[in-house]
């Protein structure tokens, strides 16, 4: 699944936390009746295909090459 990540230092107590959100798409055909509601009805986790994974993680890509 697609997401981000982060660890960021408590600004109070210098303890680093750390922390992540799944990225979410348009619901595809398949699984749009099960992600139905909520405040963003007809979304999925964003799935990335296997090729795609060693890509995603890579730390040189661009805002607009992971929004691609």
């Amino acid at each position: 699944m697609g997401g981000v990540y982060d660890i960021w230092q408590h600004p109070e107590t210098g303890e680093d936390i750390k922390t992540f959100a799944l990225i979410t798409t348009p619901a595809n055909e398949l699984t749009g009746y099960i992600h139905n509601g909520g405040k963003n009805p007809n979304r999925m986790p964003l799935i990335l295909k296997t090729e795609d994974e060693e890509r995603w993680l890579d730390p040189a890509l661009s805002d607009n090459e992971v929004k691609a």
